[in-house]
């Protein structure tokens, strides 16, 4: 759909009243929603923060105003919207020139180190990696850290161990992240975007929870099969790996298309999800902890427990991670907010690059010359900066409606809305006010309570606009306009179950969910649509099974269509709801 698609009236209907004064065009629609709107989103931006100019090298406080300036303008909330990437970048490399503590960064130099870069990165991003200047990925890389910052830190608060922290983690990109099953068909996106659109890849759900991890200082690779036994799994071998998380001496594996742990023998069954993961060498010494998660005899798990005696190790990072300007920025940003930003893969003065501790974990089954960089991470990054113009063209209409609202614009003579001077018969709207990006990024940081009150804001503000006849065919409204409000009103309303779901109200969510079953389930042709139907069905289960109700979650879970990518994690879900189900109902008999 193009962003600049418009609809034009023929003068009847709704623009009947329309009249032209001098060189000023009106129209008599009511002025009510325009007030609406504005009650329900008021306030205003903030203007960008003044460049500080002269500072001196001695002078800390100047310094220090000029790294807490740039920081606020690479907030989640603010990058791209408020604040420009290219003054980010001057003010980045002013810090860096006149403020910055000199340091050898303990960057790849090293031979061993910049040989097991070379296939992932090019020659351009290679060479970065010793500048001591900031690049435009480099702040979206910040601004990324950030928000895994403020997204891992209630999660993290609430675990008692690195255990519990990891398997959080993973919950929570389980939860927010709907799963695209074809890799091929999706969008380049970086990990903001994912987190933003609430979509990606299993590539990118482990990616994400890489990262997360990566701000409780915990590390995470991932495991592949060194020895090819895909052909007793035919179709199967792009599945064939896991990610491993290193915890005390132990590698935990959880199953990001699964959307799940591998599960222990001490896991809890009754439970609907994994709380206690299996460890790699718990695997390795009983292959039944895989075999419990194959789906039928015909479709075994494709891993087994042979597969993992020998593996291929990649780590996990991007090169914004090993940048010399990253090392730089990072002990003022472990003192201001205790973000990562950096994190070596060589030794250095301040211990173990990740290379020697990944190493440190193998005990025999792996060690340095295992290890390789995993490509996708650079590949996504580097897909994102190429888009071609069918991708940008998507990209561009998955993020129109994190715009919302915009505002009918009205005439200060007449007090009348104001039509498009450059689109004949078509009312003018202000800007994007970006409150539905507010609100997600509100939501995914932990603020339920704030979510709630906006997305119903939000789908406020599009039933008002159906009953003024602003959305339709032959409204006068350009049809990029009507999606932005639309998109945004169904988004809002999913993720006002997340928020119920997350506050801790899942009865709350669970007829959310089923609301909006009943109203889009019969409507899966349009692709995000689908995706959000699929999504939902998995979490209106989770949302029953919280509440005690198993017979209707497996019920929800059962009536799956057949192409749900969900199918496999359901079907685990369904095994362990049934055994719960009747564990109780032995219970209750021997009562």
């Amino acid at each position: 759909m193009s962003t600049q698609e418009s609809i034009a009236v023929n003068g009847k209907g709704l623009m009947a009243d329309s009249q032209t004064t001098g060189t000023t065009t009106t129209t008599r629609l009511p002025t009510l929603l325009v007030l609406a709107v504005l009650a329900l989103f008021s306030g205003c931006e903030a203007p960008l923060p003044p460049i500080p100019h002269n500072v001196d090298d001695e002078s800390a406080s100047r310094c220090d105003n000029l790294l807490d300036s740039t920081l606020d303008m690479l907030d989640p909330g603010r990058l791209g919207i408020t604040s420009d990437r290219e003054r980010v970048v001057s003010q980045l490399n002013a810090w860096v020139q006149d403020c910055a503590q000199t340091t050898s960064g303990d960057v790849p130099s090293e031979s061993r180190i910049r040989k097991m870069l070379e296939p992932v990165l090019s020659l351009g991003r290679l060479n970065h990696l010793t500048a001591e200047r900031f690049s435009p990925r480099d702040t979206d890389h910040i601004r990324n850290c950030l928000f895994y910052q403020q997204i891992s830190r209630p999660i993290l608060k609430l675990a008692e161990n690195d255990l519990d922290r990891a398997v959080g983690l993973f919950d929570f990109v389980v939860r927010n992240i709907e799963f695209v099953d074809d890799q091929s068909a999706s969008l380049p996106l970086t990990l903001f975007e994912v987190l933003l659109f609430g979509r990606g890849t299993a590539e990118d759900c482990a990616w994400l929870f890489a990262n997360l991890l990566r701000q409780a200082h915990i590390d995470a690779v991932i495991l592949r099969p060194r020895t090819d036994t895909a052909i007793n799994h035919p179709g199967e071998t792009e599945r064939r790996w896991l990610v491993g998380v290193l915890i005390d001496d132990g590698v935990y594996l959880f199953d990001p298309r699964l959307g799940s742990p591998i599960p222990s023998a001490a896991d809890q069954v009754d439970k609907l999800t994994v709380r206690v993961p299996a460890t790699l060498a718990e695997v390795l010494k009983n292959d039944g902890l895989l075999r419990q998660l194959d789906a039928s005899e015909d479709r075994p798990y494709p891993l087994r427990a042979d597969d993992l005696k020998s593996l291929s190790v990649e780590l996990i990072g991007n090169s914004s991670f090993w940048s010399r300007s990253l090392a730089i920025l990072q002990p003022p940003l472990s003192e201001k907010h205790s973000v990562m930003i950096y994190d070596s893969l060589a030794d250095g003065s301040d211990g173990l690059g990740l290379v020697s501790r990944v190493a440190g974990f193998g005990h025999g089954r792996w060690d340095e010359t295992n290890l390789a960089v995993w490509p996708y991470p650079e590949q996504r990054l580097e897909g994102f900066e190429t888009m071609n113009v069918r991708q940008k063209s998507e990209f561009e209409a998955f993020l129109l409606p994190f715009g919302a609202p915009r505002i009918v614009q009205i005439n200060g003579a007449t007090g009348q809305y104001e039509l498009d001077p450059n689109t004949p018969n078509t009312l003018l709207f202000g800007p994007p006010l970006h409150k539905q990006q507010e609100t997600r990024i509100l939501q995914l940081t932990g603020d339920y309570e704030s979510g709630i009150l906006n997305y119903q804001k939000m789908r406020l503000v599009f039933e008002r606009m159906k009953q003024d006849r602003l959305i339709g065919p032959t409204a006068p409204v350009q049809v990029a306009t009507q999606f932005l409000h639309e998109k945004a009103a169904i988004d809002a309303f999913f993720w006002l179950g997340f928020c119920q779901l997350d506050r801790g109200d899942p009865a709350a969510a669970a007829d959310t969910f089923r609301n909006f079953l009943s109203q889009f389930e019969q409507h899966k042709t349009v692709v995000w649509v689908r995706n959000s139907v699929w999504h939902c069905r998995m979490l209106m289960a989770l949302s029953l099974a919280e509440q005690g109700q198993l017979t209707e979650a497996i019920q929800t879970l059962d009536q799956a269509a057949p192409d749900d990518p969900h199918r496999e994690r359901y079907q685990l879900w369904r095994h362990r709801l049934l055994r719960a189900k009747n564990r109780g109902s032995k219970v209750e008999g021997q009562e």
